[in-house]
């Protein structure tokens, strides 16, 4: 385990918020490595992606590096271009789920 892994334990260990804040952007982050991956994958540019999406390529840029976090419909016009499946898996408190 590296030292990044290792803070990231304690921090997550100390504050229920901060441990919710951290898991956020480690979903969010592993989202966006599957776009990049399936993008790259299928040979698709960033400005062909974004084509298909009608946004911009700076937009998509953006949240391809995590400059921004996108809104609900801009990440599904992203997904369903690649020809990505949306789950939903219930987090530890809720007792449903859903795949769209």
């Amino acid at each position: 385990m590296d030292d990044w892994s290792k803070y990231k334990a304690y921090v997550k260990e100390q504050s229920p918020e901060e441990k919710t804040d951290i898991e956020s952007i480690e979903r969010l982050s592993a989202m966006v490595s599957l776009i990049i991956k399936t993008r790259h994958a299928n040979h698709i540019s960033q400005r062909e992606l974004a084509r298909r999406c009608g946004i911009t390529q700076a937009m998509l840029g953006r949240v391809e590096t995590l400059k921004c976090i996108p809104r609900a419909d801009t990440l599904f016009k992203i997904l369903l271009a690649l020809k990505l499946d949306i789950t939903a898996t219930p987090s530890e408190n809720t007792k449903t789920s859903m795949t769209v």
